[in-house]
């Protein structure tokens, strides 16, 4: 887990410890840090993620958010509309 090795690299000297699971704040895009003096930090970074919605793709940090970019939902076929709805994703709904 990478919040468990940032929390043991930064206890070498800058006053941290390894905090409990409660520090988790379960965003992809943060590595979450425990100081004794201020307690919880999350501190943003990039790479790759999953924001578990089916309606992107390549996902990607910005900051402390995942976010992608809107599928393509096109099935090629003229008598359909195609459209991504969450929950479930693409839909071709025919309305020849």
């Amino acid at each position: 887990m990478a919040d468990a090795a940032v929390a043991v690299e930064a206890a070498a000297g800058d006053g941290s410890i390894f905090c409990s699971a409660d520090c988790d704040d379960h965003n992809p895009c943060t590595d979450d840090v425990c100081y004794i003096k201020i307690g919880c930090t999350h501190i943003p970074h990039s790479g790759k993620c999953d924001d578990g919605n089916p309606c992107t793709t390549a996902d990607f940090c910005t900051g402390d958010t995942c976010a992608g970019d809107p599928v393509s939902c096109d099935d090629g076929q003229a008598c359909t509309d195609d459209v991504c709805v969450l929950p479930g994703g693409c839909t071709h709904t025919s309305h020849c």
